[in-house]
């Protein structure tokens, strides 16, 4: 009878692999968050897609996206789109707290269960993200187009978060 001294090379390699998934989803969101997207100078509202997902993960599989990896998708996202550095990491790792002290309260509920949440957490967000840059920027931005960007957030969560899941289930492998 062999003696087995830990798990195989494949299961360690599918247990890496599904630990990538969400931080790629969350990377490839904040491009998608960035893409130009309307006509120019129009007030671009696209969908904050990275927060979605990270809020998706933190309440689905919080094992499998840390706080170094929101922080890095925060910074990273800053860098892409110009803005405050650190603004996004802040917003994204206030989410995430609030997101994780959120996950008992659905846990073996449905999807749509955590739609309020998410509610919650985007108009958290879109605060935060409003008082980060009038801070930075010494005075008041304008807080409609802040606010629009996380109510079309908010509104595609459910669609964004089948999408979520579509991809945890094809890094659990």
């Amino acid at each position: 009878m062999a003696m087995s001294y830990g798990t195989s090379v494949g299961s360690r390699l599918r247990r890496g692999s599904s630990i990538l998934v969400p931080t790629l989803v969350c990377l490839f969101a904040v491009i998608a968050a960035v893409l130009p997207y309307g006509s120019a100078g129009s007030i671009p509202l696209a969908p904050l897609f990275p927060l979605a997902a990270i809020y998706f993960f933190v309440l689905t599989r919080p094992t499998l996206i840390t706080p170094i990896a929101v922080f890095a998708i925060g910074i990273f996202h800053d860098l892409l789109s110009g803005g405050p550095l650190g603004l996004w990491a802040l917003v994204y790792l206030a989410s995430y707290g609030v997101g994780a002290g959120f996950r008992l309260l659905f846990i073996g509920r449905s999807a749509g269960a955590a739609w309020p949440g998410f509610l919650i957490i985007a108009a958290g967000a879109a605060l935060v993200a409003w008082l980060f840059a009038s801070i930075f920027y010494q005075t008041f931005v304008p807080f409609v187009p802040v606010f629009g960007q996380m109510m079309i957030t908010a509104a595609l969560y459910p669609i964004m978060a089948w999408v979520f899941s579509f991809f945890l289930g094809a890094g659990e492998g």
